[in-house]
């Protein structure tokens, strides 16, 4: 499944074979190509490097 977030960004929901059965990463146009970024896990900024 795809989201148009805006012109050139996209949301992608990307489908997995376990419990966790889905991930969204965007999808990112830009003057020389594509970029894909995954977000990651939501974490407390203040536990970083623990």
């Amino acid at each position: 499944m795809t989201e148009i977030i805006q012109d050139n960004i996209f949301k992608v929901r990307l489908p997995l074979p376990f419990k966790l059965d889905h991930v969204n990463c965007y999808a990112i146009k830009g003057r020389d190509g594509w970029s894909i970024v995954d977000t990651g896990l939501a974490k407390n900024l203040n536990n970083w490097g623990s």
